[in-house]
């Protein structure tokens, strides 16, 4: 029914967690609108600016490297296959 496939996470390393690049590409755009930003008192605002960050992040970047990342953690694995088995 779903196409997913679950996989042995390696012990945290910010180049197999794909997220970590999704928040940094959104706290880079965040401070690019926060420049032009002067209500920094209104949450709403500050809100939908988030929002805003997040969504300006483009998905085809992202999507190359969650197959990045998942080459990765493969490649992790099959090196380290004997010592995760026993």
């Amino acid at each position: 029914m779903y196409n997913i496939e679950v996989i042995f996470n390696a012990p945290y390393s910010s180049e197999y967690n794909p997220i970590e690049r999704l928040w940094a590409y959104s706290k880079r755009a965040f401070r690019k609108h926060l420049i032009a930003f002067t209500d920094y008192k209104s949450q709403p605002k500050i809100e939908k600016l988030v929002r805003k960050s997040i969504e300006d992040v483009e998905t085809e970047g992202i999507g190359k490297h969650v197959l990045r990342c998942r080459a990765r953690m493969l490649q992790f694995l099959a090196e380290n296959e004997s010592t995760i088995t026993n």
